[in-house]
């Protein structure tokens, strides 16, 4: 889990770019999603141009932090009232940079999935300022929001009383059960699965508005799908192509001709249920993109207010199961209680979604054939390396022999 930027408790990860070696290996001694990347500060003063025109840089920093993203802390002097009058301000903002893993649809998801769940959830979020899903004017795709107050969930749900994180929970759930059900179905496009794209953008002024939006493609490039099973069919046959090609994962080659077999039966397989409805996820719903702010006398005693949803990156239409996957996963002995009062708002969850646990094993698979932390691996003989593999090669044979596959 990585910790979020959007916190005034802890500034140690906030580094001089100058500082920065852009080119060194992420923690799992791979070439990462942020190898190479980086925006300069004379970039960022123009890209603060377009939407604060007179601001001017006082401090730029990048932060250690992100593990998706590159991350810089801006904060920015601007003279406001009266000529006679002025006042000099300072505002705070954050670029996130995207990775060099993906092209336009992760910029663009975010845009968008922040759009809606601000304008038609009423969800607590940070407002994109400016964005360039492009990236050909500097080199990089980015969005720019204001930097908004409170700690990440992460970094002090263990320290919470009871008290405390039954508020949280109460809270949390309300604003689920908001963006799953409150957002009118004439909004949100049906029938697809895929992440958001922009389809209507104008100009504000220097800086962009968004105007239209669609489900399109997913993050690696492949869809939208009109069916459950041509999303996973598609998905599935992307993981082996990509196992294939990485020498780290021959010792999981035993268990590609089960895959296949499941691949060559996907349609006819009356056991695996289709499903062409499919609902708003966020996609990455976990502590470390819930910001809080809480009483600083006793934190043991206090009921932290959520200030905030961050990270809608991977937001989109998918089936309803899919958000559990990845989301809530800190919850632990309160996930009860959290289902309860989904449920009392007429959200689905994993004990009232149909073939749930079918489409866990099948989502299991999927993200096991060619794990994406063991891919680009610099040192496949490694033996942590090895024992993720053989994990990774186990968790698929389960699933599959669970499928009777």
């Amino acid at each position: 889990m990585s910790l979020n930027p959007h916190s005034y408790s802890d500034a140690s990860h906030l580094i001089e770019p100058s500082t920065l070696d852009v080119h060194a290996p992420d923690h799992l001694n791979r070439k990462g999603p942020k190898h190479g990347i980086q925006l300069s500060q004379k970039d960022a003063s123009t890209i603060l141009s377009r939407f604060a025109p007179g601001a001017t840089l006082s401090a730029y920093k990048v932060s250690t932090r992100g593990y998706n993203n590159r991350l810089y802390h801006l904060i920015a002097k601007l003279a406001v009232g009266a000529t006679d009058k002025e006042v000099e301000t300072e505002e705070e903002y954050i670029i996130k940079v995207c990775g060099r893993y993906w092209h336009r649809t992760k910029t663009e998801t975010e845009v968008v999935g922040i759009w809606i769940a601000n304008t038609h959830a009423h969800l607590p979020t940070p407002m994109i300022r400016e964005w360039d899903a492009d990236g050909t004017e500097f080199g990089v795709e980015y969005t720019v929001m204001p930097k908004l107050p409170g700690t990440p969930l992460n970094l002090i749900w263990d320290e919470l009383g009871k008290e405390g994180k039954l508020g949280v929970v109460k809270q949390l759930a309300g604003m689920v059960v908001k963006f799953k059900t409150k957002i009118p179905d004439d909004v949100l496009p049906q029938g697809k699965i895929g992440n958001w794209v922009a389809v209507a953008v104008c100009k504000e002024g220097k800086a962009k508005r968004l105007t239209g939006f669609d489900v399109g493609p997913t993050l690696d490039g492949d869809g939208p799908w009109r069916t459950y099973k041509s999303y996973l069919h598609t998905q599935l046959e992307k993981q082996l192509a990509i196992a294939r090609r990485q020498s780290v994962l021959v010792g999981m080659s035993c268990v590609w001709p089960r895959v296949e077999k499941l691949l060559e039966r996907l349609d006819e397989d009356e056991t695996i249920v289709d499903d062409t409805h499919f609902v708003f996820t966020h996609g990455d719903l976990d502590a470390q993109n819930v910001l809080v702010q809480q009483n600083m006398h006793d934190a043991s005693r206090d009921v932290p207010t959520i200030t905030a949803i961050l990270d809608w990156e991977w937001s989109g239409m998918f089936p309803a199961e899919e958000e559990y996957f990845a989301s809530y996963g800190f919850l632990e002995e309160d996930t009860a209680l959290f289902y309860d009062l989904l449920e009392e708002g007429g959200v689905q969850t994993p004990r009232t979604i149909p073939h749930y646990g079918q489409r866990k094993l099948l989502y299991d698979i999927k993200e096991n054939i060619a794990p994406w932390f063991l891919t680009d691996h610099s040192e496949p003989g490694d033996e942590e390396v090895k024992k993720q593999v053989e994990s990774a090669k186990e968790t698929v044979k389960s699933s599959l022999e669970k499928l009777g596959y």
